[in-house]
């Protein structure tokens, strides 16, 4: 018994970097949706540092840009879909490979920009446009 358990850990541990180095999906769509709710997806499929851009609501004031380390982060960077639900966030999917939320009549607009990488896709931006 004890060296049959020893096999299955040794095969499962020769398995794992073989599933993580896979993209969680094969195409935009389905790999947003995985991205939006998996904070480990979000933290292994974002770039670093990360551009944040903060609107101010008012096209007189500048967005201030700033460069974000995973230390200046809190995962998870999207919220799942039941945190959407209840703050009332709509999504769509855009080209090029963008994440806009929005909230009907509440001024709320936040783009998270991807871009492909070999076979997978990385968050590389995150704009607030709020209101």
């Amino acid at each position: 018994m004890k060296t049959a358990y020893s096999t299955l850990m040794f095969i499962s541990a020769l398995s794992l970097p073989a599933i993580g180095a896979e993209c969680p999906a094969q195409n935009f769509e389905d790999f947003a949706y995985d991205f939006m709710e998996h904070a480990d997806i979000q933290k292994r499929y974002t770039q670093l540092p990360l551009r944040v851009v903060q609107g101010s609501g008012d096209p007189d004031i500048a967005p201030t840009e700033e460069m974000m380390t995973a230390a200046q982060l809190d995962f998870p960077i999207v919220e799942n879909h039941a945190t959407r639900t209840q703050l009332g966030y709509l999504y769509v999917i855009e080209d090029p490979l963008t994440i806009r939320f929005f909230t009907a009549g509440t001024g709320v607009l936040i783009r998270y920009k991807f871009q492909q990488l070999d076979s997978c896709w990385q968050l590389i931006a995150k704009e607030d446009d709020s209101m």
